[in-house]
C-alpha cells in the first residue's frame, strides 16, 4: 500500500507538468478554454475522491480506499511509453530533428499539414570568449524580467484576467482543501 500511495503522490506531482505539455499541442486561441477544462477535471476528481471515501471507508476501511485511489495512476503508467517528449523541451536541448518528428506526427494524427518553415530555438547556447559576461548579463536580465512580469499581470490590460484566474485558482484550492 505504501508503494501505491507513492504512485498516487507521483501522479499528482506531475499534474502541472502534463497541463503544460498538453497545451503545447493546443492552438493558442484555445489554450485558455483547455486550462479551464483541466481545472474543472481537478475539482470534479476531488469531489469524486471524497465521495469514494464516504462510500468505501465505512464498509472496507482506509486500505481499500488507498488501493482504489491508486488505480488511475497505475492505468496512466500503461501509457507512459506512448507519450512523446515535449517539442519545446527538445528544441531547448538542441534536439530539433526529434522535435520536428513529434510535430509531424501530431499533424498527421490531426490530418493537418505542418506549416512550412524551419524549427529554431532561441535557447541553444553557443560558446564564446565572453561566456562569463553573458551569464552575468542573463542573470541580471532574468531577475528584471521576472519582476516586470509580475507588474505586467497587474497592468490595466491584464488586471481583469489576472483577478479572474486568481479567483478560479482560489475556488479550486478551496474546494480541494475543503473537501479533502
Amino acid at each position: 500500500l505504501l508503494i501505491l500511495r507513492c504512485l498516487v503522490g507521483a501522479g499528482l506531482s506531475c499534474a502541472h507538468v502534463f497541463t503544460s505539455w498538453f497545451l503545447e499541442f493546443v492552438p493558442i486561441p484555445n489554450r485558455g478554454a483547455w486550462m479551464v477544462v483541466f481545472a474543472t477535471f481537478w475539482t470534479v476528481g476531488t469531489i469524486m475522491e471524497a465521495s469514494l471515501a464516504w462510500w468505501i471507508m465505512p464498509r472496507y476501511g482506509w486500505r481499500w480506499l488507498l488501493g482504489l485511489s491508486a488505480v488511475p495512476s497505475l492505468v496512466l503508467l500503461l501509457f507512459f511509453r506512448l507519450v512523446p517528449e515535449s517539442p519545446r523541451y527538445l528544441s531547448t536541448q538542441g534536439r530539433l530533428a526529434e522535435a520536428q518528428q513529434i510535430l509531424k506526427h501530431g499533424a498527421a494524427l490531426n490530418r493537418k499539414e505542418l506549416p512550412v518553415g524551419l524549427l529554431v530555438s532561441d535557447h541553444i547556447k553557443t560558446k564564446t570568449n565572453d561566456d562569463n559576461n553573458e551569464s552575468l548579463e542573463s542573470k541580471t536580465s532574468s531577475s528584471q524580467r521576472s519582476s516586470s512580469s509580475v507588474f505586467m499581470l497587474l497592468s490595466s490590460k491584464l488586471i481583469r484576467t489576472t483577478l479572474l484566474l486568481w479567483f478560479l485558482y482560489f475556488a479550486n484550492m478551496f474546494a480541494y482543501y475543503g473537501v479533502i
